[in-house]
């Protein structure tokens, strides 16, 4: 697309999403969208144990769910 309010248009996104991934573009930062089993299985390997998790009401919040651990019993 010529411009990113072309592209928002096209693809039926708001520009204001469009505008904050566009603000990465050049960024060595990278977004990492993990399963809970991918999180899960490091922190059991370490010796934690899930305690709960939470999902925000809002808007994509089950991509940013809180996720609380306990260090398991030696």
């Amino acid at each position: 697309a010529p411009s990113l309010p072309v592209l928002a248009e096209r693809i039926g996104w708001d520009l204001d999403r469009l505008e904050a991934i566009h603000a990465y573009r050049s960024s060595t930062n990278s977004y990492y969208f993990s399963t809970l089993d991918e999180i899960l299985e490091p922190f059991s390997a370490a010796g934690f144990e899930l305690q709960w998790v939470s999902e925000p009401d809002y808007e994509m919040g089950s991509q940013c769910p809180v996720i609380c651990f306990r260090r398991a019993a030696p």
